[in-house]
């Protein structure tokens, strides 16, 4: 997570930090998905404290890989963090695949505690679907 004292480190945004994922994170897909058509995919992050609520993500995509970086809300009014009211954020991102055949959907986010200016040690999580 991330102390709440408003320093601005390079992975902690106004008002944003990268989303906690664990390896147990599922991310829920359609197994199948039409070529060209939007689909929903979604997943978990975890707040508490200070980290309040799910604001988005930043999607890259290349080919049948998707690349999904969560982004979760920070309280900038509170000074300590106390994470003793962990929170489930939900993320639903709109995906869509170009091209027929197998397709990754990737999941991007930070497995450590984004305080004092640490650098996110990323973890990734996967989900295969098939394009027709």
């Amino acid at each position: 997570m991330i102390a709440c004292n408003g320093s601005a480190e390079p992975y902690t945004f106004v008002g944003r930090v990268v989303g906690l994922v664990y390896s147990g994170t599922i991310v829920k897909a359609p197994d199948t998905v039409a070529v060209g058509s939007p689909f929903s995919a979604s997943f978990i992050t975890f707040g508490g404290g200070c980290i309040i609520a799910s604001v988005g993500e930043e999607i890259a995509d290349s080919g049948n890989l998707v690349v999904v970086t969560p982004y979760d809300s920070v309280n900038p009014r509170v000074s300590a963090c106390e994470y003793s009211d962990r929170r489930l954020l939900p993320h639903a991102p709109q995906l869509q695949f170009n091209q027929r055949g197998p397709a990754t959907v990737r999941v991007r986010g930070a497995s450590n505690a984004l305080e004092h200016g640490a650098a996110p040690v990323w973890l990734t999580i996967e989900r295969l679907v098939y394009v027709q």
